[in-house]
Order: structure tokens, then sequence, then C-alpha cells
């Protein structure tokens, strides 16, 4: 098939994606209407930006809008980073005595492997992205991305073997329009409850 011609769907092809999109168009309706006018309610206090819908009282005639809300988040916010990344480090894995084929694998290698990745992906900074969403929405959210990018280290000799490898990055995005894509209910923790 040429890059540019189009494969015509089939009969199944339709099907499944009429079902899809009758979903995704249920819950979407569904949750901008339970839950749209709260996330940009409770948006607009965090950032500090007056509204007229926000009024308590209809005499009311003050536009300030007090960063007490703002403070209490960010205080919560530092609280529960504090409590991920106080230690150095915020996960671990366990050795068991159960090795593959019988060759050892040092356990400590892969974690600090993983905690290097970890550093140069910045995996830390969007799972503070991440919680800050959690903390404003009551959702957090992140997009998970598996890329190889070139990665320019200097050569250990003179040999330039190393000069461009090529290793494969996690970019893990935190994004508030990811919580306007999450289509599901959040009552619901797997699929086959949500489509019932």
């Amino acid at each position: 098939m040429e890059q540019n011609q189009f494969d015509q769907p089939s009969d199944s092809d339709k099907e499944i994606v009429s079902f899809v999109v009758d979903h995704c168009d249920r819950w979407r309706d569904w949750r901008d209407t339970n839950y749209l006018t709260l996330w940009e309610r409770y948006e607009r206090i965090f950032r500090g930006e007056w509204a007229a819908e926000d009024k308590t009282r209809e005499s009311e005639r003050s536009r300030i809008v007090t960063p007490a809300t703002q403070q209490a988040v960010e205080t919560r916010h530092a609280e529960i980073m504090e409590a991920i990344f106080g230690q150095g480090e915020f996960f671990d894995i366990q050795d068991d005595i159960r090795d593959v084929n019988g060759s050892p694998i040092d356990v400590e290698l892969i974690k600090n492997q993983l905690m290097e990745d970890f550093k140069r992906d910045k995996i830390r900074k969007s799972i503070d992205q991440i919680e800050l969403m959690a903390e404003i929405y009551g959702t957090g959210i992140g997009e998970i991305i598996v890329t190889t990018e070139k990665e320019f280290v200097p050569p250990l000799s003179l040999s330039l073997d190393r000069w461009g490898k090529q290793p494969v990055g996690v970019l893990h995005i935190p994004c508030m329009w990811l919580i306007l894509c999450y289509l599901v209910y959040p009552i619901y923790n797997t699929f086959h409850k949500m489509i019932a």
C-alpha cells in the first residue's frame, strides 16, 4: 500500500469505532456535567483569578482573591513531595533468592541504572507537577511516552564509539489537557466496570 493510499474500513472496523466513540461521547458528557465547572473554579481560586460566578453574596463588590487557598494547596503539596522524595530514594527493588537461569543479576546495579535514567528523564519534576494537579483538581494524570533520543557523551578513550549513543528514554508529561482528555468515570478502576 502506498503512503497516501487510504484503506477502507470494514464493517467490523466501523462497528468498533462506533462503539468507542459512543462510549467516549457519553463519558465526556458525564464528566463535563459533573466536574468541568468545578475544575475551572478550583483552578481560578488556586491561580487567584476573580470571576463573578465565585461570589458568595450578591452584595459582594470586592475583586480581591486572597492567596490563602494557594498557600494551603502548596503547603500540602510540599508535605506530600517530602513524603515521597524526602529519603532520597523513592523506590526500592528487593532481590529474591530465585535468580534468572541460575545466573545472579545484580539488583543493586539495575536499581542504580533506573535511578540514573529517572534523573536524566526528570521523573521527579513530572511527579511533582502531577501531584500538584491532583491537589488542585482531585485527579493527577501523566502521559508516558517511550522515545529514543541521541545523547552526546564525551568518549572515555580516543575511539568515537560513545559519541552518538541512543538510549531509550521515558518522557512523563503531566498536563492539564490530559485531565480534560481523561474520559472515564472516576469511581471505576477497571475498563469492564466502565463499559457496563
